[in-house]
């Protein structure tokens, strides 16, 4: 499962912020909205410019899109096309969807 350090109160105005999980998405609906915390952490340090500096963040959320199936050059690609976009939400809904993403096998 996808979780993040993000309190309660801020998991509840990401998801009134973010609209629900895309059609098709593969993430379980609080999956997302850790990843947006996370992805958005990423975005307020300037990371997702930074494809070459590697963080905690970078790797946990790489190692847990890896352990459901996406291998580390396609978690990369998404970043990289949303790097300059600022959209956290569209980053995440696109990891969300993608093609070799697979399902949580669990309850969200």
């Amino acid at each position: 499962m996808i979780v993040s350090t993000a309190p309660g109160h801020v998991i509840a105005r990401i998801r009134r912020a973010s609209g629900p999980n895309p059609e098709g998405s593969k993430l379980g609906e609080k999956e997302r909205l850790h990843l947006i915390y996370m992805v958005g952490a990423m975005h307020q340090a300037g990371l997702l410019r930074l494809p070459e500096v590697e963080g905690d963040l970078r790797l946990a959320i790489r190692t847990a899109l890896t352990g459901r199936g996406m291998t580390a050059d396609q978690v990369a690609d998404v970043f990289h096309r949303y790097r300059y976009t600022g959209n956290v939400v569209a980053v995440v809904n696109a990891i969300a969807v993608h093609p070799d993403l697979r399902d949580n096998d669990y309850l969200d």
